[in-house]
């Protein structure tokens, strides 16, 4: 598997996205959605969560055997 490298500031954005962004994104979704009743807000609500919920995971990884090799 080749290992791709990131830069501290990389990271860094990277996470604030995936904590900040995408989360905020997917609650404005959700209320104009459903004030507006827009059809399947639910349904890209939920696609979008997992989304967000994944890329989480996969940061969380990341840094975990990040920090193990400093050891």
């Amino acid at each position: 598997m080749p290992k791709f490298k990131l830069t501290d500031e990389q990271y860094a954005v990277i996470k604030w996205a995936v904590g900040l962004v995408m989360p905020g994104l997917g609650t404005l979704f959700a209320v104009i959605g459903k004030t507006l009743n827009w059809p399947f807000t639910e349904d890209v609500l939920t696609i979008w969560t997992a989304f967000t919920a994944f890329l989480g995971m996969i940061l969380g990884v990341s840094s975990y055997h990040y920090n193990k090799g400093d050891k």
